[in-house]
């Protein structure tokens, strides 16, 4: 019980997070789409018919999983890299 609540309150923490990007990036005329966090990417932004994946890292970013097929999807990757 007590991992499920550690793992919860980890996730609720992610996603607290990755929505006060989500607003930064609205305030700066994007408009997003929260993926729900536990998927790639954390949002997507939309801004002048571009379509953004965005990552928000602590540590070191893993590049690696943004492979060509997925990289096609999305005219580019943008990462957020926080400490």
């Amino acid at each position: 019980e007590m991992s499920k609540k550690r793992i919860a309150d980890g996730t609720t923490k992610v996603h607290v997070r990755i929505m006060a990007e989500v607003k930064e990036f609205e305030a700066q005329g994007y408009r997003c789409i929260p993926t729900g966090g536990n998927v790639r990417p954390d949002f997507i932004a939309i801004k002048d018919g571009k379509v953004f994946a965005v990552e928000v890292e602590y540590g070191r970013p893993n590049y690696t999983k943004y492979d060509e097929e997925m990289r096609s999807r999305v005219d580019d990757v943008i990462w957020l890299l926080r400490k």
